[in-house]
């Protein structure tokens, strides 16, 4: 695929196994120069029918992001919550660059899924795949997270309990 056209990550009938391989893909697409500088994500992912999942999936492909990005979370806004099976986040980067992660639960007869979709300065990539039916499982989050991982799952906790925007005070 050409630069400036846009491209998929995931071939037909290919499946997603972790959210590693995702980070991978997206990084890989980015490192080849075939979108250009990363200025988007929009990422929707349901991949358990355990609601307590949504925001450990949710602060890790925000963490991913901030490395497509190579910038740091500077405000994120979520809405929804375990409650409601949804979780969405709209998070801006110190450098400008915005995403929109939304994690959803399962729905007991559907298959996991992954739509990612990264948009750079000179086209797009998009990975539009089935996932493998345990990579929302907790062995795919993050064990332990590191600084830049609480900050943000604290962000995303704190704005869900006050409806506003979070800034986390990086970049500044």
């Amino acid at each position: 695929m050409g630069t400036g056209n846009p491209g998929t990550m995931a071939q037909r009938g290919e499946t997603l196994g972790t959210l590693g391989q995702l980070d991978e893909a997206v990084a890989s697409a980015l490192r080849s120069g075939q979108v250009g500088r990363a200025v988007s994500v929009r990422a929707f992912l349901a991949l358990s029918a355990d609601h307590g999942h949504l925001e450990a999936v949710a602060t890790q492909t925000i963490v991913q992001a901030a490395g497509w990005f190579d910038a740091p979370v500077s405000s994120v806004y979520a809405l929804g919550g375990a409650e409601g099976g949804q979780l969405a986040a709209l998070v801006e980067f110190s450098a400008g660059q915005s995403a929109l992660v939304t994690v959803a639960s399962l729905a007991a007869s559907a298959s996991p899924t992954a739509d990612v979709l990264v948009i750079g300065n000179h086209g797009t990539v998009h990975w539009d795949g089935r996932a493998n039916e345990n990579v929302g499982d907790e062995r795919y989050a993050p064990p332990t997270l590191d600084d830049t991982g609480r900050a943000i799952r604290a962000a995303i906790r704190e704005s869900l309990a006050t409806s506003q925007p979070v800034e986390t005070g990086a970049g500044k």
